[in-house]
C-alpha cells in the first residue's frame, strides 16, 4: 500500500512540475518523464495483478479416480464412456469411465502376444500385440470383446494409430507398417497370399518350468519354422525347421536356450511361420 501512495505522489509531483513548462527543452524533458512514469505505473499494476491471481496448481492437481489392471498397462484409447487399455500379458481390458471416481473393468479379452498399444475406430479396437502383430477386436459389446481378425507384422508391434481406412503400426526395426482397417474374409484369399494371416498357436503349461508344448494345426502339408524369442526380440532358440503333414501338431521346448543353458525365468514368445500364415504364443517360464 505504501508503494502505491509513493508512486501516486510521484506522478502528481511530476504533473505539477511539468504542467506549465517555460521552454521547449523543458517540454521535451517533461514528455520523456511522463512516458517513463506511465511505463513504471503499468509495470507495477501488472505485477500486482499477477501476484493477486497467481495459483499454486500443486494444490489442485489430483487423481480423479483409478482402477488396477491385471498386468502392466502400456497403452490406452478412449471412446465414449469406455477406456480400452493395452494391458501387456493380460490383453485388452475394457473399463467403464462414465464415473471417473468409480472406474470399473467391465470386459476383457486375452491376446495371443503382449498388448503394447491400442487404438479404437468405430466398433473395433486395434491392438499392437508385440510378437503377434496387429489384432482386431470387435468391441460392439464392451462387456464381451472378441478377436475377429489379425495380421502378422515383420517385427514386433509396439504401437498403433488409426486414421480413415488404415491402421498404422509402429513395428520396431521394421519401421511403420500399414494395414487396412477392414479385413477381407479368409475364404477369398489365395493360398499364396496367406503370409499375413494369423495362425492360432497355443503353448502350455503356462507358466511352465522345463517342458512346454507348442500346438498348432496345418490345413495342408508345408514347410514350418518355429523359433523362440525373448521380450527384447532376441532369438533364444530355433525350435523346429522342416516339412510337416497336414493336421494337428505339438512341438516341445525343453526350456533351454541355443547354447544348452536353462532359460531364465520370464516371458518368451514362440513364433510360428507356415505357408498358411504366422502366429505367436506367449511362453512363461516360472522361477
Amino acid at each position: 500500500m505504501s508503494t502505491s501512495k509513493g508512486l501516486s505522489a510521484s506522478v502528481v509531483a511530476l504533473h505539477s512540475l511539468c504542467g506549465h513548462p517555460s521552454s521547449g527543452r523543458a517540454t521535451w524533458f517533461c514528455a520523456v518523464l511522463r512516458v517513463g512514469c506511465l511505463i513504471a505505473l503499468t509495470v507495477w499494476l501488472c505485477v500486482g495483478i499477477a501476484a493477486a491471481e497467481c495459483i499454486d496448481y500443486g494444490d489442485y492437481l489430483h487423481w480423479a479416480g483409478s482402477v488396477d489392471t491385471p498386468n502392466f498397462a502400456y497403452g490406452v484409447a478412449v471412446s465414449g464412456t469406455h477406456a480400452y487399455v493395452a494391458d501387456y500379458l493380460s490383453g485388452l481390458q475394457v473399463i467403464d469411465i462414465a464415473n471417473p471416481a468409480s472406474l470399473q473393468i467391465v470386459g476383457s479379452v486375452d491376446t495371443p502376444g503382449a498388448a503394447w498399444g491400442v487404438a479404437v475406430s468405430g466398433t473395433h479396437a486395434y491392438v499392437a500385440d508385440y510378437g503377434s502383430g496387429l489384432q482386431v477386436i470387435d468391441i460392439t459389446n464392451p462387456a464381451s470383446p472378441a478377436i475377429v481378425n489379425g495380421v502378422d507384422t515383420p517385427n514386433f508391434a509396439y504401437g498403433v494409430a488409426v486414421s480413415g481406412t488404415h491402421a498404422y503400426v509402429a513395428n520396431s526395426s521394421s519401421g511403420l507398417q500399414v494395414a487396412p482397417t477392414q479385413c477381407e474374409p479368409s475364404s477369398g484369399v489365395e493360398e499364396d497370399d496367406h503370409a499375413n494371416v494369423s495362425v492360432p498357436v497355443v503353448a502350455g503349461p503356462n507358466p511352465g518350468s522345463s517342458q512346454t508344448s507348442i500346438r498348432f494345426a496345418l490345413r495342408s502339408p508345408g514347410q514350418v519354422q518355429l523359433a523362440l524369442y525373448d521380450v527384447a526380440g532376441r532369438l533364444v532358440r530355433e525350435l523346429f525347421g522342416g516339412p510337416l503333414p497336414a493336421g494337428d501338431h505339438s512341438l516341445t521346448w525343453d526350456g533351454r536356450t541355443a547354447d544348452g543353458h536353462a532359460a531364465a525365468p520370464g516371458v518368451y514368445f514362440a513364433h510360428l511361420s507356415t505357408p498358411e500364415g504366422k502366429g505367436t504364443a506367449r511362453v512363461v517360464v516360472a522361477p
